[in-house]
């Protein structure tokens, strides 16, 4: 049998941070960064939006009030959807919400297709590829950074609220 040794406590006492874990705050600064990324896709999708309302004939300010409008009814299905699942809604309703929304989702989709065309032009597509092309990043640019941002912010949050 052998005898247990009963060891001491070592005397040099680790400093507990106040931060939180490395694991914590690596994965906080990677979820930043991706906010930061899709913040900017947010921003050029605004800059090609308010583009297109200043060459048919708006102003700037119109531009920008446009993009913000079709932001938040990109957003709000992601704060709506809980709400919704207990009630039933009629067909209706949720026809007129979606004949609603659809003309700005066609012009923010539009808008950044006429936008990216000059930035795309090295690819050599030319015709329905081209169109096709640049309506696909289209679609990326317009819809994704909306409920991106929204969920990395909880993501984000909820990282740093978490105990180590």
């Amino acid at each position: 049998m052998s005898a247990r040794v009963r060891r001491r406590p070592s005397p040099v006492r680790r400093p507990v941070r106040a931060g939180g874990s490395y694991r914590q705050m690596r994965a906080a600064v990677g979820l930043a960064i991706l906010l930061l990324v899709f913040g900017f896709v947010w921003i050029i999708n605004g800059s090609f939006t308010a583009g297109m309302v200043l060459g048919l004939g708006g102003t700037l300010t119109w531009g920008w009030a446009l993009h913000f409008t079709n932001s938040a009814l990109e957003v709000l299905p992601v704060f709506l959807a809980p709400f919704l699942r207990s009630l039933t809604v009629p067909r209706g309703i949720v026809v007129v919400i979606w004949v609603l929304s659809l003309p700005f989702g066609v012009f923010d989709v539009l808008s950044s297709a006429i936008g990216v065309r000059s930035w795309f032009l090295w690819t050599g597509a030319q015709g329905v590829i081209q169109h096709t092309q640049n309506t696909l990043l289209a679609e990326g640019i317009a819809f994704l950074p909306e409920p991106m941002i929204i969920w990395l912010f909880l993501a984000l949050y909820t990282v740093l609220r978490s105990r180590p």
